[in-house]
């Protein structure tokens, strides 16, 4: 009996269709290739969260700087209340956040003359002239402030002759400065206003954060 029901099934009924398949393991080159995607995924997420990071750093240095910038330049734009002395050495100083400020807007700079030959709107093409033109009355007023100073230069040792061009390019460019800030700092008011609030959301989000985390505790 045994075997005639060994017979009657045999390999066919055993091993057959009507078994169902083992399934096979994946194999080392698919468990491979899937955490080469998962690796990949995982660090262009990484990424992306570091970029993200980096960016917003980047718009809080540049808006930080850009405080310090205008904060010099209000106390040496008074040299009749602060004093020549004053005005002189607070303008040096005043290099330093400007040589940096360039340095964080330099991709902008660099920029600047592709996207006045580039298909801009009004709006971004005023832009990009006013700003220029900022910078370049800044430079103009360091470069013809040092040719005229009379305290900050003899005090480093270097003497310069006065002389009348620098003087009254010095002072024309500084009277022109003025108005040209303005419109600068009204044009961009809604980017100032929006880094702001995020800046002080942000302050007082973590300040509550720290204050229920003590609370806890």
């Amino acid at each position: 009996m045994l075997s005639w029901r060994l017979q009657a099934t045999g390999p066919a009924g055993v091993f057959g269709r009507n078994t169902p398949k083992i399934p096979r393991a994946p194999t080392l080159g698919a468990y491979s290739l899937h955490s080469c995607l998962l690796g990949c995924a995982h660090s262009y997420l990484m990424t992306g969260i570091h970029m993200f990071k980096w960016l917003t750093q980047l718009h809080k240095t540049r808006y930080i700087f850009d405080l310090i910038l205008l904060l010099f330049f209000i106390l040496a734009a008074a040299p009749q209340t602060t004093g020549i002395a004053v005005h002189e050495w607070v303008s040096f100083l005043y290099l330093v956040p400007f040589a940096i400020h360039l340095l964080l807007h330099w991709d902008w700079i660099i920029a600047v003359p592709k996207r006045l030959f580039s298909r801009l709107g009004t709006e971004h093409r005023f832009n990009v002239i006013w700003d220029s033109l900022l910078y370049i009355l800044m430079l103009v007023v360091t470069l013809s402030g040092i040719l005229v100073s009379e305290v900050a230069m003899p005090v480093l040792g270097i003497d310069i002759a006065p002389d009348g061009f620098w003087s009254m390019l010095h002072h024309q460019s500084s009277n022109l400065i003025m108005p040209i800030l303005g419109i600068h700092l009204a044009v961009h008011w809604q980017w100032i206003v929006k880094i702001s609030k995020k800046l002080f959301d942000r302050k007082k989000a973590k300040t509550a954060i720290i204050v229920s985390a003590g609370g806890i505790q």
